[in-house]
């Protein structure tokens, strides 16, 4: 199985596995495609709350897919489109979120789509001191603001 950038030749190549694949591929990109535009307005704008989210897309034309992707697992939005297990799995991604089938997969697997990986303004690099760095840096700020870390700690 070949999965192409190409959305036509993805959908042509799937066309093997029944109508529903070829079919379904094509659905399931153009809804994708909604889904990461929808998601690349949160980018580089200060964090909404969950209801800041949820009123943003109430009544709108996207409200079905911001549902789905804050409440169905990736796993469950393929099966949506596919009936064919081999796609679905091809398909499948989880990445930082875990398994596939974990309610949170599809958003991010969405928000990894959305970004080019190209940074602000189109300019990337690599953290000073490491991905630690950010968290050292995170540490630090909050304790400018008189708040205390406790590590190992259990959590009540």
């Amino acid at each position: 199985m070949l999965l192409w950038s190409d959305a036509d030749r993805t959908a042509a190549g799937l066309s093997r596995f029944g109508p529903r694949a070829e079919d379904g591929c094509r659905a399931h990109l153009t809804f994708l495609r909604r889904c990461i535009e929808m998601v690349r307005q949160w980018f580089l704008s200060p964090p909404m709350t969950h209801r800041q989210l949820r009123d943003q897309y109430a009544g709108t034309a996207d409200a079905e897919a911001f549902e789905r992707l804050w409440t169905r697992s990736h796993w469950d939005v393929l099966g949506d489109y596919f009936n064919d297990e081999k796609v679905k799995c091809a398909l499948a991604r989880a990445d930082d979120s875990g398994v596939p089938t974990a309610v949170g997969s599809l958003l991010a697997e969405v928000v990894e789509n959305a970004s080019t990986g190209a940074g602000v303004e189109n300019k990337s690099g690599f953290v000073h001191g490491g991905m630690g760095a950010i968290s050292g840096a995170l540490a630090d700020a909050v304790r400018r603001f008189g708040a205390e870390i406790l590590a190992r700690s259990p959590v009540e």
